[in-house]
């Protein structure tokens, strides 16, 4: 590769060598032949901090059906890491992101309107809330247009329910509610699912405002499949009738993001600015070596005459 670019680089030096230091159209006419971003230089090749903030729309999935309905939670908060990059070494379109998150999920079932109604529920509350840590690590698509880009995320996440608040209806005695801040034993602290997305990003370097929208399905049964749907204690029924709650999340979430590394590669034309200067700055380094070599040849030459005078007037 080390003789290939030499060779580009003298290539272009002996064309531009009659044409100034200037910017020309002949010296874009040999970029555009040349190449050289394509080749040598990494395109959409940077990293991004960033801080993340969202709201949830939570509702877990049942079996049996029961009488759940979505609810929103509003915090969703954490630190983004992005890294772009090109896959199998041309296609500028990639990457990968990793976040930590500090979120909430729950479920909710609907009311029952008539008292003589019992209103579903689980170990007496209607309504649960339980704060979780998070860390999803997702590979990143994007596609760059002007000072946009389009974007879909994909990957896994694992976590860690580590708090939870119950709600109940009055008429529940207090004796039932003794889990009402804490985690039953047959209920699942540990979380681990599936989650993806897409959204829009608006770049003003080296800021970039990213708004995305994820689903988000949980792997880790809320509690232990082979227990009472209510009471979550062992019973007849569930040795014969498999029962789950998986968690489930739509996600709107709102980032702001600082670029660390510069962005490169963002339209055709961008790639042959950057392409014209790198190529002056190879020819300049090219003039700079010729230069101090001429130096050094003509230091060389004048040594030897002055040893030659000196030898002949001995």
């Amino acid at each position: 590769m080390t003789k290939r670019l030499l060779i580009c680089a003298l290539t272009m030096l002996l064309s531009a060598a009659t044409l100034p230091a200037q910017q020309t159209d002949s010296t874009v006419a040999v970029i555009d032949t040349v190449q050289l971003l394509e080749r040598y230089k990494v395109i959409n090749d940077y990293s991004m901090l960033g801080v993340v903030y969202g709201v949830n729309l939570t509702n877990p999935s049942f079996n049996p059906v029961r009488n759940s309905e979505m609810f929103m939670l509003p915090v969703n908060v954490g630190v983004t890491y992005t890294r772009y990059g090109k896959l199998f070494g041309y296609m500028p379109y990639f990457g990968f992101q990793a976040s930590l998150l500090y979120t909430q999920e729950g479920y909710k079932f609907k009311e029952s309107k008539d008292d003589s109604e019992i209103t579903d529920n689980i170990l007496g509350a209607y309504k649960a809330t339980m704060q979780t840590l998070e860390l999803p690590v997702m590979a990143h698509l994007h596609f760059d247009f002007w000072k946009m880009k389009l974007m879909a995320n994909v990957g896994i996440y694992g976590g860690y329910r580590w708090k939870i608040h119950r709600e109940y209806k009055d008429n529940i005695p207090q004796e039932t509610r003794k889990y009402s801040d804490s985690f039953h034993p047959n209920e699942n602290r540990w979380d681990y699912g599936i989650k993806g997305g897409a959204g829009l990003a608006f770049v003003f370097d080296p800021i970039e405002i990213h708004l995305m929208c994820y689903y988000k399905y949980s792997w880790s049964n809320l509690h232990q499949p082979n227990v009472n749907a209510r009471t979550l204690e062992h019973d007849e029924m569930s040795k014969y009738y498999y029962r789950w709650t998986y968690p489930t999340n739509i996600v709107v979430q709102l980032g702001v993001h600082y670029q660390l590394t510069k962005r490169v590669g963002r339209s055709k034309a961008s790639l042959r600015r950057d392409a014209r200067e790198e190529v002056i700055r190879m020819l300049k380094q090219a003039e700079e070596k010729s230069t101090v070599k001429e130096a050094e040849t003509t230091a060389e030459t004048t040594a030897e005459t002055n040893e030659d005078n000196n030898g002949e007037n001995r």
